[in-house]
């Protein structure tokens, strides 16, 4: 998905999950909808959740994060 996905598509994306988690944490508010999917109360975790893992995309995108990917072993320059 990331690399056919642009970061600004990206980013919308992250924004309305951003805005769905800030409308379930005012007062009085249990259930919020965007288009035709609704949260309640109970998604907050799993929102949170997919708002990480899309900051994550969009800085590894961006390379904000000063990585070139995920940091796994390799042993391909192993000399042992």
């Amino acid at each position: 998905m990331a690399s056919t996905t642009t970061t600004a598509q990206l980013v919308a994306i992250r924004d309305k999950l951003l805005t769905a988690i800030n409308k379930l944490a005012e007062d009085g508010i249990t259930s919020y909808s965007i288009g035709d999917q609704t949260f309640s109360l109970a998604d907050v975790g799993s929102l949170i959740s997919q708002v990480e893992k899309l900051d994550k995309i969009i800085a590894l995108k961006d390379r904000t994060l000063g990585g070139r990917g995920r940091n796994r072993i390799t042993l391909s320059k192993f000399d042992g």
